[in-house]
């Protein structure tokens, strides 16, 4: 195969993919590229993409021989109209687009789903207020690991920088218990307040170290997505156990072993 056949063929599969994102777009099925970073600033997907979709199939199919001679006009018609859809792009004017887009409120907010949108507004977001901890597991640990706290073991976070059923924080370890605080940019961006987990020394019962992917109970769930491959840790407490993914988990449990 030729590299001009490849490139036909990519451009004929592009093309109808653009169009079918233009048409969800249009449609409304399609709203989260409003508040995206790459695509809030320019209604791409309502204005330049109709058009190179239709460039691009058309460059497909000539460079696979197969188009037309009444169709090759199109082609140019097509590139020319993408000048002016860029600069609506950038400008939007209210007449232009499907009824929902024209009646929207604007400023579209942020879309945190689109991770480069999360990392960019991320530090505009309120501090969520959460319960503190107590005085005498404040201050400096014996020792902190940085790990997840396993809410489920299937998908429920709503931003793309949180693992399926998990909150990111930080395990601490005190002479008179452990703590997790959920991260900071974690639970920003997830929208709603996280209080520290708080375990008393006398509150724990056992330290155990369960396989990669396995629930309190020694048992392996089912996958859902990506999995850590490292082992997990269960803190037994009074209330039930609490399941953490960290590195070196055996250590971890030596350790809160030999303080508590």
């Amino acid at each position: 195969m030729t590299a001009e056949l490849g490139i036909g063929i990519v451009f004929v599969v592009l093309g109808p993919l653009l169009a079918y994102g233009s048409f969800m777009a249009w449609t409304g099925r399609w709203r989260s590229w409003t508040g995206e970073l790459l695509l809030a600033p320019q209604a791409v997907p309502i204005t330049v993409m109709p058009f190179m979709a239709a460039f691009l199939f058309l460059l497909g199919l000539g460079l696979l021989g197969v188009l037309p001679s009444a169709l090759r006009p199109l082609a140019g018609i097509a590139v020319l109209l993408t000048i002016p859809a860029f600069i609506i792009s950038f400008f939007t004017p209210r007449w232009w687009g499907p009824r929902w887009y024209r009646e929207a409120e604007r400023p579209f907010p942020p879309n945190i789903k689109d991770p480069l949108t999360a990392l960019a507004v991320q530090a505009d977001l309120p501090d969520l207020p959460t319960r503190p901890l107590p005085d005498e597991l404040r201050g400096r640990p014996i020792d902190r690991w940085h790990g997840n706290l396993v809410l489920r073991d299937e998908p429920g976070m709503r931003h793309p920088f949180a693992r399926n059923g998990k909150m990111e924080g930080d395990l601490a370890l005190y002479e008179r218990g452990v703590t997790f605080v959920a991260a900071r940019m974690a639970t920003r961006l997830d929208g709603q307040p996280f209080d520290p987990v708080v375990v008393e020394a006398d509150a724990v019962l056992d330290v155990r170290v369960v396989p990669a992917g396995a629930g309190p109970d020694g048992k392996k769930r089912r996958r859902t997505g990506l999995r850590s491959l490292f082992k997990r840790l269960v803190i037994d407490t009074p209330e039930g156990p609490l399941l953490f993914e960290v590195q070196r988990a055996e250590a971890v449990q030596q350790e809160i072993r030999k303080a508590l």
